[in-house]
């Protein structure tokens, strides 16, 4: 089964339908103090093709960003950047300063 199918198939949307309900912001964003509607449903544990992998998770939703930004940077070894609040100063704490938060600790 291709990656595309895997993806596109009522099984995943039933599996990305629940997380998003059970948990509704985005788990980087919350850490942060930023609540930000998640939109994916993310593998904490990268399947990388492995089939069972993918369907048993464990899962956790994320918004846009923070899926395509900094988990791919983090699963690619790269630094993570830091957000920037307002005051033009880099936000601490939470999971943008570590990889914890993708292995559900």
């Amino acid at each position: 089964m291709s990656k595309y199918n895997l993806y596109n198939n009522k099984q995943w949307r039933a599996i990305r339908s629940e997380q998003l309900h059970n948990e509704p912001l985005c788990r980087r964003c919350k850490a942060i103090g930023i609540y930000t509607p998640a939109t994916v449903c993310d593998h904490i544990d990268p399947h990388k093709g492995d089939v069972e992998a993918f369907w048993r998770g464990p899962f956790q939703s994320l918004c846009q960003v923070c899926h395509s930004l900094d988990k791919q940077r983090i699963e690619k070894n790269l630094e993570i950047k830091p957000v920037i609040g307002l005051d033009g100063w880099p936000m601490g704490g939470g999971c943008r300063e570590s990889k914890p938060c993708f292995t559900g600790k």
